[in-house]
C-alpha cells in the first residue's frame, strides 16, 4: 500500500490536495496496513494541512494528524518532527508544551538520522519553548482544540 503514499505524494505536487487527502485518510485508517505506512499518512495529512488549511479540522498546524502518526509508530521521526517544527506563537502553530515535549525527545532519540537544517529547525523551537511561550496549558491540552 506504499503505493497510495506514492499516488498522494504525487497530487500533491500537482496541487490536487483534496485527492491526496482522500486517499492518505483511507491509508492512514485501514488496521490491516502496517503501522508504519498508516503512520507515513498521518504524517502526511499532518504536512497536508499546513499546506491546504482548508482540509484541516480546525488543527492547522497538523498536530492532531503526528500525534496520531506517533500513536500508530510511537518513534515516526517525521512527525515527531511536524509537532516539534510547528510549536511557536504564529498563526498555523500549536502550542501544546507536552505534545513538543514528547515529540522533541523522539527526535533527540533519533539525532543522528537528522541532517544539519533538521537540527538547526528542533534548537529553534527549542528556544521559542525555553523563552516561556505557552507556559499556560492550551486548550488543545485540556481536550479542546485550538486553532490559531
Amino acid at each position: 500500500m506504499g503505493d497510495a503514499i506514492d499516488t498522494a505524494t504525487e497530487l500533491i505536487a500537482t496541487g490536487e490536495y483534496d485527492s491526496a487527502f482522500q486517499i492518505l485518510s483511507q491509508t492512514a485508517g485501514d488496521v490491516t496496513l502496517a503501522a508504519d505506512v498508516r503512520a507515513d499518512a498521518y504524517q502526511m495529512l499532518g504536512v497536508l494541512v499546513q499546506i491546504s488549511p482548508d482540509l484541516s479540522d480546525g488543527d492547522e498546524s497538523g498536530l492532531s494528524h503526528y500525534e496520531r502518526a506517533l500513536q500508530v509508530s510511537p518513534n515516526h521521526l517525521w512527525a515527531a518532527m511536524g509537532i516539534v517544527s510547528t510549536f511557536g506563537e504564529r498563526p498555523y502553530q500549536h502550542r501544546n508544551r507536552s505534545a513538543f515535549l514528547a515529540a522533541e525527545a523522539v527526535v533527540r532519540h533519533q539525532w543522528l538520522y537528522l541532517d544539519a537544517a533538521a537540527r538547526e529547525k528542533v534548537q529553534e523551537r527549542r528556544q521559542v519553548y525555553d523563552s516561556g511561550f505557552g507556559a499556560t496549558p492550551s486548550a488543545h491540552e485540556s481536550g479542546e482544540t485550538e486553532s490559531r
